[in-house]
């Protein structure tokens, strides 16, 4: 099994001069992206409009456009791609519409995306490898089951650079899935062949795509 990881493309040539590409037009006008800010992670039923936002004149539209708002680590995609991904197995994603300005025009096909963390539970955190230096820097054992990952998340909220180097899933864990987000501890965003292959062939822009080293799939025991 083959997954892949993704990231918003910082080539000029596709997305223009400025990066991340969308911005907010006013920091003290609320709108939909508080609640999203206030639920990293989490799964979210409903949010206001979302509407302040804003594209520098230097950007370029891409399919997957960056921006460093939200919760963080988010992005917003175009109708294009809302519709390749509706047709996926995408369980752990999120999409509420957004309107955005754009050289003085106003766009609504396009979609915010917010990942939720509910596959944590499928990570075999004792076969795992950590970042040591946090490990080291609050002195505590390696977490080896997704309780003890969860108590010392809760209990050191302010190391929030905790990463896994290298995930090991367990050999449950739900391998149709095509686009997601594992944990708080691997915010990487992985997709499967099937989508990596439907993202070729429908030339989706605005993406860096590798192959995914630093996960793996427990052999069958």
């Amino acid at each position: 099994m083959q997954f892949y990881t993704i990231t918003t493309t910082t080539n000029s040539k596709i997305i223009g001069s400025d990066y991340p590409q969308m911005e907010c037009i006013d920091v003290k006008q609320i709108d939909g992206l508080d609640k999203i800010s206030e639920h990293k992670g989490e799964k979210i039923d409903s949010v206001n409009k979302i509407y302040n936002l804003r594209m520098p004149v230097r950007s370029k539209i891409t399919d997957v456009i960056s921006c460093s708002l939200g919760a963080g680590g988010d992005f917003v995609i175009s109708e294009k791609l809302y519709l390749i991904l509706k047709h996926c197995e995408c369980s752990s994603l999120q999409f509420f519409p957004i309107t955005f300005e754009y050289k003085n025009e106003l766009y609504t096909n396009f979609y915010w995306v917010h990942f939720v963390y509910k596959l944590e539970k499928f990570i075999d955190f004792e076969r795992s490898d950590y970042d040591n230096l946090f490990i080291k820097d609050i002195n505590v054992n390696k977490p080896i089951n997704y309780n003890e990952f969860s108590r010392l998340i809760e209990n050191h909220k302010k190391y929030n650079h905790f990463r896994l180097t290298k995930t090991v899933l367990k050999k449950d864990f739900p391998i149709h899935e095509d686009f997601f987000v594992l944990s708080f501890a691997n915010q990487k965003k992985y997709i499967s062949e099937r989508l990596y292959r439907k993202i070729l062939l429908e030339k989706i822009t605005g993406l860096d795509i590798d192959v995914a080293h630093d996960i793996v799939i427990s052999p069958l025991e």
